[in-house]
């Protein structure tokens, strides 16, 4: 079993990407809790309420600065408001503060580039995903979504990732698992009280269309309504005032914790096709599903597919909840599609994923900026006949010119050096001289003699993910000696090309041919190998 001293959570919850995504965080941020010392959610965009309650159940959060209002933004970048690397870096710093050594990302925006610049700490990583669109560097992967299976992630993750889907997997509370039993028990013989939960933020006011065609359509199907909002939902006043005319007994849940007992009470109930749709599965609550983002489509297709639900599209319309109410008056059609929700999820999706959570296996890989206690085993690695053979300079170098060379390197501000360890043990060193611009850097790195093979490749793939995901260069370049064949090779398996023609210098007691080469970005997060 794997303890993870302090685990950090990346999510948000917004008017564009609701509130789903960090609620089933907390959810499983609240299953691992007894097994980690430190939880930390970082976030971008959280209303206060929802901040208050995830410190209220022992978490702690941390914000990043909110980004401009940048219109080159596009597609889910949006939701994000600044740029995946901007976000990385800024994550990174939270990542380092509480030392995390594993990380759960929840967004949409945020991917391959992203996962491998936080790994760069040396923390795992787990993604939550629902799209399979996008390349993850991840350990672990969850997709709670119905029909996902893991072959829709076989070329977008590492092959030693674990891949779960379905879902058996998902994230719910523990009360919905508690009130199974006699949710299942109410379907056998419903009353007539219907609920309506369109997401926390429900920023387009599907819950007032939806009162609005159930005005239309007449009352006389129900005896009681209950309307679920949040407190940072934009149009819940105007919901208050739509209700002043409902002729039955109704009531507005603000901010409800007690979402299992509101669904085990329910008899129908209208719902976003996000997440909440498996609480409404777990309860086996006949539902109308409301498409309220198209990352949501796949989820109510699926759903109507399977019989266990009916989808009205984005476009809730009165003939669609006519659909839904007139199972109260078919009592087999209404046991059919309760009993198809029930059996596709069963309310301890969590307590699998946090068990899955607890078996990963995972080689801590980090870069470790250098000080001095590092020096002295540098410089035995430095004079050592393996690496000075591929120096310009082959003489040792003496403790005294090493701790000037340090000294110099920490004044300079356009320069790094950081130690790479595996496993807590030192096994390689990698320098960054950026230019004024801070744009492009050179590089230079070795593994540390009799290092086990695979290293320098693990050592180079963790620089190049912080160059380009954390620092943001937008290009690498390399100088070889004509004569380091290995060298040469390794570049190009990395994507390197050479950058000109050979050149000769004379430099330290080396005068002969350097070729210079140059990875991009966008060409390095194309070659690399997930």
């Amino acid at each position: 079993m794997t303890v993870f001293r302090s685990i950090l959570f990346r999510c948000d919850a917004s008017r564009l990407s609701g509130i789903g995504h960090m609620e089933r965080c907390l959810t499983l941020a609240n299953a691992l809790l007894g097994h980690s010392t430190r939880t930390t959610f970082a976030v971008r965009h959280c209303p206060d309420a929802l901040e208050e309650k995830i410190r209220a159940q022992g978490h702690s959060v941390e914000r990043l600065r909110k980004g401009s209002n940048d219109q080159s933004l596009t597609g889910y970048l949006r939701w994000l408001g600044v740029s995946s690397s901007r976000d990385a870096a800024e994550t990174l710093e939270v990542a380092r503060s509480v030392e995390a050594d594993l990380v759960v990302v929840d967004h949409y925006a945020l991917g391959l580039e992203w996962e491998a610049s936080l790994a760069t700490v040396g923390a795992a990583i787990m993604a939550i995903d629902d799209l399979a669109d996008r390349v993850h560097h991840a350990d672990l992967l969850l997709d709670q979504n119905l029909g996902r299976c893991a072959e829709h992630y076989s070329k977008l993750v590492p092959s030693d990732c674990e891949v779960l889907t379905g879902p058996e997997f998902g994230l719910l509370r523990p009360e919905f698992a508690a009130e199974r039993s006699a949710a299942l028990a109410r379907r056998k013989d419903p009353g007539r009280h219907l609920l309506i939960s369109l997401g926390g933020v429900d920023k387009d006011d599907f819950s007032g269309r939806v009162l609005r065609e159930l005005a239309e359509l007449g009352w006389h199907s129900l005896e009681q309504l209950t309307v679920v909002m949040g407190s940072s939902a934009p149009h819940r006043d105007a919901v208050c005032r739509l209700l002043e005319d409902c002729p039955i007994p109704h009531r507005v849940e603000v901010d409800s914790d007690q979402m299992a007992a509101l669904f085990r009470d329910a008899d129908l109930a209208v719902g976003g096709a996000g997440s909440t749709s498996w609480e409404r599965c777990a309860l086996g609550l006949p539902s109308l599903l409301v498409v309220q983002s198209e990352n949501q489509t796949v989820i109510a297709d699926s759903l109507e597919k399977a019989g266990a639900a009916i989808s009205s599209g984005t476009n809730p319309k009165a003939e669609d909840l006519a659909r839904l109410l007139a199972l109260l008056d078919r009592p087999s059609d209404y046991r059919r599609l309760s009993n198809n929700a029930s059996v596709l999820c069963d309310g301890r999706g969590t307590g699998r994923v946090a068990a899955a959570v607890n078996r990963m296996k995972h080689a801590v890989d980090l870069l470790k900026p250098l000080t001095e206690t590092d020096l002295q085993i540098l410089l035995e690695w430095r004079n050592h006949d393996d690496v000075r053979r591929h120096m310009y300079s082959s003489r040792p170098i003496a403790f005294a010119d090493h701790c000037r060379w340090f000294e110099n390197l920490k004044r300079d501000p356009l320069r790094q050096a950081f130690i790479y360890e595996c496993e807590g043990k030192p096994s390689g060193f990698v320098q960054f001289e950026r230019d004024d611009a801070g744009t492009v850097a050179e590089w230079g790195f070795h593994a540390a003699p009799g290092s086990p093979k695979g290293t320098g490749r693990r050592l180079g793939t963790l620089a190049l993910d912080y160059l380009f995901g954390v620092i943001g260069c937008d290009a690498v370049r390399g100088a070889v000696i004509l004569s380091n064949y290995a060298s040469l090779s390794f570049h190009r398996v990395f994507g390197f090309e050479p950058d000109g023609q050979p050149v000769e210098i004379r430099k330290g007691d080396y005068s002969g041919d350097v070729q210079y080469l140059r990875l991009t970005r966008d060409r390095w997060f194309e070659c690399r190998k997930v």
